[in-house]
Formats: C-alpha cells, sequence, structure tokens
C-alpha cells in the first residue's frame, strides 16, 4: 500500500501555508556587514549619552560648588585701591600724561602703585589733611591716605599734629610724631630733618627718634648708606629747606599776628612782639589775597 504524500504528515505545520510561495533569498555578506555596522555604532552611541546623563549631574553640582568658592575667593580679595587726590599746585607726568595745577586745585586718581614723577614744584593735600610738597625731579608713589613712597628726590611733609604720615624710601622708614618734617634721598644715603614734633627712622639696621626740637632748630636724621643712623641738630633756616617755598601752601589767616608768625615758622624763624603791639594788631584784619603766596612774598 502505498502512503498518499498529501496526507504524509510533516513536522512543520506552516509548511502548508507557504506552498507554492519561493523563499525569500539571503542577503549578502556585504549587506549583512553594514547592517551590523549600522546596529554596533547606534549602540555605541546609546551607551556614550547614558555615560554623559549619568555624569550630567555630578558634574553640575561640582560645577556650582567650583563657581561658589571662586565667588568667595574674589570677595576676599582687596580691591585695587584708587585714590582721589587734589593736585592744589605744580606740573607732574603720570603714565605718560601731563596734569597741571596752576590757579585751582585739580582731582587726580591714582592707584598705589601709580608712579609719578614732578615736573616742577608741587603740593598735595593728602586725604587725611597733610600739607605734602615735593621738589622738582622727584618721583614717588602715593601708596594710601598718609603714606609715600619716595623713589628719589625730596618731599616735605605738614600734619600739624593731626593724622600720621609715614614716607618710604629704599634706605628706610620715616614717621612723624606730630610734626613738619622733610625726607631726601641723596646718593644711597637718606636725609630725614624734622621742624616740630618729632619724627621716627627705620632702617634694617636699626631704630631711631629724633629729640624734641627747639625753637630755631631742626633736628636731623642721617643714614650712612649702610643703614646705620646718625643725629644731628641744625638750625630751622638751614638752607635745604628754602625749596619747599617754591612750592607754597599761601596763608588764609587774616590776623596780623597770626600771619607774621606763620611766615616766621616757614622761614625757621622766630617773631616776638611787644605786648602793646600784639594788643593793637590782635584786633586788627588783613586786605587782600595771600593765598599761595610764598614766606617773603606775603611778608
Amino acid at each position: 500500500m502505498t502512503d498518499d504524500p498529501q496526507n504524509t504528515p510533516t513536522d512543520d505545520p506552516f509548511e502548508p501555508l507557504f506552498a507554492g510561495v519561493e523563499r525569500r533569498p539571503q542577503p549578502s555578506d556585504a549587506a549583512r556587514e553594514r547592517a551590523f555596522d549600522a546596529i554596533t555604532e547606534e549602540w555605541e552611541a546609546l551607551q556614550t549619552r547614558r555615560r554623559k546623563n549619568r555624569w550630567r549631574g555630578p558634574m553640575a553640582l561640582a560645577a556650582t560648588v567650583l563657581v561658589g568658592i571662586l565667588g568667595l575667593t574674589l570677595l576676599r580679595q582687596p580691591a585695587t585701591s584708587t585714590l582721589m587726590l587734589e593736585l592744589a599746585q605744580g606740573h607732574i607726568r603720570v603714565d605718560g600724561a601731563d596734569h597741571r595745577a596752576v590757579h585751582d586745585p585739580i582731582s587726580v586718581a591714582l592707584g598705589k602703585d601709580t608712579r609719578v614723577k614732578a615736573l616742577g614744584p608741587g603740593r598735595w593735600v593728602a586725604p587725611n589733611g597733610a600739607d605734602v610738597r615735593v621738589s622738582t625731579g622727584t618721583e614717588f608713589m602715593w601708596r594710601g591716605e598718609g603714606t609715600v613712597a619716595l623713589r628719589y628726590g625730596q618731599v616735605y611733609v605738614a600734619t600739624d599734629g593731626g593724622a600720621s604720615f609715614t614716607v618710604e624710601t629704599p634706605q628706610g622708614r620715616v614717621t612723624d610724631i606730630g610734626t613738619r618734617f622733610l625726607v631726601a634721598t641723596r646718593g644711597g644715603g637718606l636725609e630725614a630733618a624734622a621742624r616740630e614734633g618729632q619724627i621716627e627712622l627705620a632702617t634694617p639696621v636699626e631704630t631711631q627718634r629724633t629729640k624734641p626740637v627747639r625753637t630755631g632748630y631742626a633736628a636731623l636724621l642721617v643714614t650712612d648708606g649702610e643703614g646705620r643712623i646718625v643725629q644731628r641738630t641744625e638750625p630751622a633756616s638751614h638752607q635745604r629747606w628754602n625749596w619747599i617755598h617754591t612750592a607754597p601752601k599761601g596763608y588764609t589767616t587774616r590776623n596780623p599776628v597770626a600771619m607774621l608768625r606763620e611766615i616766621a615758622n616757614d622761614l625757621g624763624k622766630a617773631v616776638h612782639f611787644d605786648k602793646g603791639v600784639e594788643a593793637a594788631l590782635g584786633a586788627e584784619e588783613l586786605d587782600g589775597n595771600y593765598r599761595g603766596m610764598a614766606p617773603w612774598a606775603a611778608l
């Protein structure tokens, strides 16, 4: 008995469904490689995105912390100080630019490391009220309201017992103790003279303070170029003071007695009045404008 092929059982139950349908051709090896490469590229891109997303939160937090630290650091940094100073009289050069105060004072903004050169005798009014004068050719820097760094030349300071003032030099540091004083650099040495009150000079070797100044005299501290200090006394009318009158502060007082005493004081002299004369002049007032005048001109 022969079996009927149509009734022969098969292991593939779906084979009858595809009877007469041709099998789909298999893709070439090249096509398979391209498909595999595309799938691999997409998979790697997906993994990269996942890694970036995984670190995005911690990185954002780290960036926030870093910005905060930088902000605190910047807040703790001292601000660059700029001083507004009054140039009452003189001609100066700052960073290649010239400034002149002839008839009226001008305001000059200076940083603490800005070098100033005096092209003529000059007079400043420091923020703390001190009268500061410099000779022609002097080079210096304003370090603060009451501090000048003298690189070369001469500077005169009158505090009249007010706020303290300091002059820094390569040879030493001069600090006033309620006085009028002058500091000059000469070669490798330093000369500091006081007309009133006392001054203190500190060098890398030693520190000395002048004795109280006697009327008509000036105390002098001189360095020998190696930091050692020698103390002397000289007349208050010594020629070292003459240049300060080329940049005078002038006189604003209206009373003859007070005026004459101020002029004599500036010249390093003392003036004495008979009691009757002083009493008679004490009630008088002067006419005219003495502001900006040198002592001899005012006299």
